[in-house]
């Protein structure tokens, strides 16, 4: 754990770090940054944990605060529904970030993550 958070500290107090988030609490819409930290903050890290800790109680086994999924363009054109599926199972749970990795187009994606308000959603392109 301790080496964790060091590299945590030394990953995210690099100078670029605190660039990136200037950069992005001056051209991000306040609206935006709220409703993305009631999702994480709330949704995920209360809320959903509480879900996700009563049924890990209740049926004995673990369940992730987070889910990453490499998306594929393919499936993603063809079988939307299975990648809203995963979501709304998992909302279901309690889970309520998820981290997005896509190599296609964020008009792809954005269309599923409209539908669900109540996620946090972190996108790598």
């Amino acid at each position: 754990q301790y080496r964790l958070c060091e590299r945590m500290k030394t990953t995210f107090c690099r100078p670029n770090h605190y660039d990136i988030i200037k950069d992005t609490t001056a051209h991000v819409e306040t609206d935006r940054l709220l409703k993305f930290g009631m999702n994480l903050g709330y949704n995920s890290c209360t809320a959903g944990a509480k879900k996700i800790r009563e049924l890990e109680t209740s049926c004995g086994y673990n369940i992730p605060w987070t889910i990453v999924i490499r998306m594929d363009e393919h499936r993603l054109r063809e079988n939307p529904e299975s990648y809203d599926s995963v979501i709304s199972q998992g909302e279901e749970m309690g889970i309520y970030t998820w981290m997005l990795y896509d190599r296609g187009q964020l008009q792809d994606i954005l269309p599923l993550i409209q539908k669900h308000t109540d996620s946090a959603f972190i996108i790598s392109l």
